[in-house]
């Protein structure tokens, strides 16, 4: 699937500061072209500043479900997500994996 021009262009370049309007025109499209094709929407969300803001633009656009992953439910990210998600009414699912869980996954990254 070929990329909107849009997306294909570094949207800070040597010339003019992109304007607001630019900015949320170019978030609006990166959200569509993303996805277009997606049947439940969703992102891995720590709750952080970077992941808050990201999802704050998103859901602009587009309703999503969040997903946290962290090795305990009183980890800082697992706390901070859960309140975020539920101050803004969000389905959150939240995963704390076993150590065959990790295991697992630590296999399948060796051996790509």
């Amino acid at each position: 699937m070929r990329k909107p021009d849009s997306l294909r262009l570094p949207i800070l370049r040597q010339g003019p500061v992109p304007s607001l309007q630019q900015i949320d025109q170019a978030v609006s499209v990166a959200v569509d072209h993303a996805m277009e094709d997606a049947v439940a929407p969703g992102m891995f969300f720590s709750g952080g500043v970077d992941s808050t803001i990201l999802l704050a633009l998103i859901l602009k656009y587009k309703k999503l479900l969040v997903f946290t992953v962290a090795n305990s439910h009183d980890h800082p990210d697992m706390a901070a997500a859960k309140r975020i998600a539920a101050e803004w009414d969000m389905a959150h699912f939240r995963l704390i994996p076993t150590q065959r869980d990790i295991e697992r996954a630590r296999r399948m990254v060796e051996t790509r």
